[in-house]
């Protein structure tokens, strides 16, 4: 059915205009399969609520979470957002767990704290936003975090 529309539409479209239509579509099937990959993660009401309502925003998003849905791994998420001493400040660490059994580790994290002088609870919670997703960004382990993760599945008999 494909080529033979493909063989109708080039008279109508014209050569140019059907090659545009595919490289189109093709693009679409791209995305909407990087779109379906999510990242899971295990996390406190605030950073929850956090993620739930502005979703992760980092460059290597996409990478990130190729890798731990081959590893079948998730993050934990540790953090924490307040304003003291006149400041507001955000922080941040991610660990990677087992996406089955909870098992966790904590080599190869990956963190950040960012301080600001506006004191407010609402820009500590955007700070403790950023942390996260710059965290993320930044992981520069994961790859040993996973493979770390890989060894303790094995030496406890949970496999992935």
């Amino acid at each position: 059915m494909g080529p033979v529309f493909f063989k109708e539409t080039s008279a109508i479209l014209g050569d140019d205009m059907r090659k545009i239509l595919l490289a189109a579509l093709i693009f679409t099937a791209a995305q909407s399969a990087m779109a379906q990959c999510s990242i899971t993660s295990n996390r406190s009401d605030t950073v929850g609520k956090l993620l739930q309502s502005r979703g992760w925003n980092f460059r290597n998003f996409d990478v990130v979470c190729e890798k731990l849905k081959r590893a079948n791994a998730v993050i934990n998420i540790s953090g924490d957002a307040s304003v003291l001493a006149g400041m507001s400040y955000g922080w941040a660490l991610l660990t990677v767990a087992d996406r089955k059994t909870g098992l966790g580790i904590n080599d190869y994290t990956a963190g950040h704290t960012i301080m600001n002088t506006y004191a407010s609870q609402d820009k500590a919670y955007d700070l403790l936003y950023e942390a996260i997703n710059e965290a993320a960004n930044n992981w520069d382990g994961l790859d040993n975090a996973l493979a770390t993760l890989n060894e303790k599945r094995k030496k406890f008999g949970a496999s992935n």
